[in-house]
């Protein structure tokens, strides 16, 4: 065999080799590209996914099977009311990848496991929790007769409900997740009980104080008292709300209202006008307001300081741009009772004392008297507890003219609210 030979033989060798070589990476590719598709008899709920790729296969399904698994009918009970639920009512999450997985090996129909999404659950809790709970609502005055025996009506409390929203989230998602087609639920609804009751009200309900002041004016002004307390009479100041006299009487320099001429005060000058006298009716009424806790929104002294109170005591009224305006700062509504009795003028305020203190007193302190021409008279209000102070407060300063031999009474040394 020469040289040229042997050549030629190795190279026909070596050429079959290569076709060998190339024939077996071609069928591993063949056998690695069927590895990514499933089986010709794969089937997942019904749907055959043969030949498929991952993604074509989880296309198809997403084609061919529904977002809600199965039909079930569902009750739901909580407290007096009952809720029905069907598979409507929620989302669910379908499990392909567990699904698609054991479809590999191609043997029977594969079933899709769903899980219920929870927040659909929430969603069902809460609207059912919107439907059952209830806030309890307290005890509370709802009518208040003045100078009446029982002065006080009152609107009993009621019980409030609130569903336990843990219990019955957990409730549905074991329903879902054991698959069952009829059921009832039980939930827990808790009573919750008011905060405050009729008879709590009855016992906290007190008369916070009575002021009192004896007209020595003329009988028309008189009678303007009378009509002023009257409007006022009966009214309720609800928690935070301010209240204004000018707004309760109306206005006071019409004749139309009843009011009558008597002495007032105009532009540093007595004269003769219309709802002359009010200003003692507005003065017991800002009395009371300081020893019953009430925050003195708008007061105004006199021109020159009345006869008929201490210095720093009085609140004068003109419609309508001088007002008495009061707030009621506590927790419960209160309530003025005002009258005049032959020549008495009464006030009193009742409501719920603060346990802070037991009782209030007023005092004020006159200052910085320039004789012939003015006295400055401090008002304050101190807070008693078990007979010590715990606290005190400026509530207004006065001004008054001591001009054309005009003086001030006294301050008040200690007026008790009781």
């Amino acid at each position: 065999m020469n040289f040229y030979k042997i050549i030629k033989r190795a190279a026909v060798v070596a050429a079959i080799f290569s076709v060998i070589a190339a024939a077996a990476l071609l069928l591993n590719s063949c056998k690695e590209k069927r590895k990514d598709v499933f089986p010709d008899t794969a089937v997942v709920q019904g749907v055959r996914i043969g030949g498929l790729s991952y993604s074509q296969a989880q296309k198809k399904l997403d084609k061919y099977i529904k977002t809600v698994p199965y039909k079930f009918s569902l009750t739901v009970k909580a407290g007096e009311k009952l809720y029905n639920l069907t598979q409507a009512d929620f989302g669910y999450v379908l499990d392909y990848a567990e699904a698609l997985e054991k479809a590999r090996s191609g043997l029977g129909n594969i079933e899709i496991n769903f899980r219920p999404e929870s927040e659909s659950v929430r969603k069902a809790v809460g609207k059912i929790a919107d439907g059952t709970d209830k806030k309890p609502s307290n005890a509370e005055v709802r009518k208040f007769r003045p100078f009446a025996k029982k002065r006080f009506v009152f609107k009993k409390e009621k019980s409030g409900l609130s569903m336990d929203r843990i219990s019955l989230y957990n409730q549905l998602m074991t329903f879902l997740k054991n698959r069952r087609e009829v059921g009832e639920i039980r939930t827990i609804v808790d009573t919750i009980k008011p905060q405050t009751t009729v008879r709590e009200l009855r016992k906290r309900y007190k008369r916070l104080t009575t002021q009192k002041s004896v007209s020595y004016n003329t009988e028309n002004a008189t009678i303007n008292m009378g009509l002023a307390l009257n409007a006022c009479n009966g009214s309720r100041i609800d928690k935070g709300e301010t209240w204004s006299f000018n707004s309760r009487t109306g206005n006071t320099n019409s004749t139309a209202n009843g009011y009558r001429k008597a002495e007032v005060i105009l532009r540093k000058k007595l004269v003769q006008g219309v709802g002359g006298g009010i200003c003692q009716a507005s003065t017991t009424i800002f009395r009371a307001a300081v020893l019953s806790g009430m925050d003195i929104v708008e007061r105004h002294n006199h021109h020159w300081a009345s006869g008929y109170t201490l210095a720093g005591e009085d609140a004068t009224i003109d419609y309508p741009s001088l007002d008495l305006k009061l707030k009621n700062r506590s927790s419960y509504p209160m309530f003025i009772e005002s009258r005049l009795s032959g020549r008495t003028l009464e006030v009193s305020i009742y409501g719920v004392r603060s346990k802070k203190y037991d009782n209030i007193r007023m005092y004020s302190e006159n200052y910085d008297v320039r004789y012939g021409e003015s006295c400055k008279t401090r008002t304050c209000r101190a807070y008693i507890k078990k007979k010590k102070t715990v606290k005190t407060e400026v509530i207004c300063t006065s001004v008054y003219s001591l001009s054309e031999y005009h003086a001030v009474r006294p301050a008040d040394s200690g007026t008790y609210a009781v």
